[in-house]
């Protein structure tokens, strides 16, 4: 009788490195999964086939395009000049190449038409501002940061929800500062100076989308970025031409003054009109837009004496800030500050968290403290969230307040706590 055991094939074990890689691609897996619940639910699950009034404006404006119309509502050539304010609300108004830009989706239902607009939007969104780069490196702090912002803040998800106009210019200012960044080596060559043109010429026209964007204008000229600028006046002369003198001349001289009332509108996201309900009380006078003067001369005095060591990139980005600081009505206008907003928490959280590793206890604890602040003040900007917007809801209930009276000035203070590391660098690894 053979007393020979039965041959066992040893169960084959996996190397620790693909069991690291397994659990990092299950952990990625399900941070997106948390992360773009909110997006999807809020963005598309719960708007499935709303048009939204937004989007149904600028398709109409389209077909009056099309048609040879104005693309402006009828209240704004009252022959008596009564019109006011109240006569655009709700209606198209922006220069007319815009409106042209969206012939090819008046063609379609309008639910189809918004899908094919955001899904367009989404694929470019993606290309132009996702950290790919920093995922594959490993780099998944900084990455995770960046993608929790890029889909879960509020303005972000408001233009998904109603296919709004910011996501145009939010793609262009993208591209310009995607463009910009992918050669720093090239930094002062030939190549790169025809780049800033470029670079330019898209800024510019996606201000003709919405105005505010000329904000960055005087930016430029204090840092003496003279080749952005050039791009960026002739981008919005550009954008002019193809709006066509008449509409050009009917915007500037009926629609544009009205359109400058807005932000006197209750509950609107002006940080105007947030200093006035704080100042009015106070002095007895409205001193939000002269506040806002000083905060703009602020920070164009403070650009100036970084000017040396500032490039075309960085101040790309705070083009994509300055008008929703000073200019912002509505919480969707933020959206075309959300690349900055992302590249600034990334980059700070990743180099506090790193610096804690060796800081002293007291260092740790003012590094902590500082992402705290950070992290309240853009809190109320993630309401999508429910844990979040559970607790918001709670403060505005108790203190009878707008959400407006919360973003803003978190907002506000945010981006002057970040602006610091976002100016010592903002270049993605590409």
């Amino acid at each position: 009788m053979s007393t020979e055991k039965p041959h066992i094939r040893p169960t084959p074990q996996k190397s620790p490195i693909e069991s690291t890689r397994t659990r990092s691609v299950l952990l990625k897996t399900l941070f997106l999964l948390l992360v773009g619940y909110p997006f999807l639910k809020y963005g598309f699950i719960e708007t499935w086939e709303y048009v939204g009034d937004d989007f149904d404006v600028f398709c109409i404006a389209a077909e009056k395009i099309l048609n040879g119309e104005s693309p402006y509502p009828d209240a704004v050539f009252d022959p008596d000049g009564a019109a006011d304010k109240e006569a655009i609300y709700g209606e198209y108004v922006y220069p007319a190449w815009f409106a042209g830009f969206m012939i090819p989706f008046s063609f379609l239902p309008r639910f189809p038409a918004k899908l094919v607009y955001l899904f367009l939007s989404l694929l470019l969104y993606g290309w132009l501002v996702f950290p790919w780069k920093e995922f594959r490196s490993g780099r998944n702090l900084h990455a995770g940061v960046a993608v929790a912002v890029m889909l879960g803040w509020a303005p972000v998800i408001q233009n998904i929800r109603f296919g709004q106009s910011n996501l145009v210019p939010l793609l262009l200012f993208a591209a310009s500062w995607r463009i910009l960044s992918r050669d720093p080596d090239a930094v002062g060559s030939p190549k790169s100076e025809w780049l800033e043109w470029v670079c330019g010429f898209l800024f510019g026209l996606g201000a003709t989308v919405k105005i505010t964007p000329l904000l960055f204008a005087p930016l430029l000229a204090v840092t003496e970025k003279w080749r952005l600028l050039g791009g960026l006046l002739f981008g919005f002369g550009t954008g002019l031409l193809l709006s066509g003198p008449r509409n050009t001349y009917d915007y500037f001289g009926k629609v544009f003054p009205l359109a400058i009332q807005l932000p006197s509108l209750p509950n609107s996201y002006s940080l105007s009109t947030f200093l006035d309900s704080l100042s009015t009380p106070v002095v007895g006078a409205s001193l939000g837009p002269l506040l806002c003067a000083i905060l703009y001369v602020g920070l164009a005095l403070y650009l100036r004496g970084r000017r040396e060591a500032l490039d075309s990139p960085t101040l790309i980005l705070i083009g994509c800030l300055a008008p929703t600081l000073f200019a912002g009505l509505w919480l969707h206008h933020y959206v075309v500050a959300v690349l900055p907003l992302s590249i600034a928490v990334a980059t700070t959280t990743e180099i506090r968290i790193e610096a804690m590793k060796t800081a002293t206890a007291p260092g740790r604890w003012r590094m902590a403290l500082f992402l705290f602040l950070v992290a309240l003040c853009l809190l109320p900007g993630f309401n999508y969230w429910y844990p979040v917007k559970a607790v918001i809801d709670a403060i505005l209930r108790t203190l009878g307040l707008h959400h407006s009276a919360l973003f803003v000035p978190g907002y506000v203070l945010a981006v002057f706590l970040l602006l610091p590391d976002l100016l010592k660098g903002s270049r993605p690894n590409v």
